[in-house]
């Protein structure tokens, strides 16, 4: 019995799970190239010296002039 109810209770909690899904940013400026994304809530504000507002971040070895990818 505790069985069943376990599985019903994993079964409906997999129907109403709804996952948080970022667009792709394949490249300088966007999917779209125009800047803009598709998120109805994206950070408005950060600090790189502190790190508010940064979930995650990494060196990057060398030089260069190129815009990250986030896939």
């Amino acid at each position: 019995m505790k069985l069943n109810i376990a599985l019903l209770a994993l079964f409906i909690t997999a129907l109403t799970f709804t996952p948080t899904h970022a667009e792709n940013w394949p490249g300088w400026r966007g999917p779209r190239g125009d800047g803009s994304s598709n998120s109805q809530s994206p950070p408005l504000q950060w600090n790189a010296e502190t790190g508010d507002g940064i979930v995650w971040k990494t060196e990057i070895p060398g030089i260069g002039h190129a815009s990250p990818i986030i896939w």
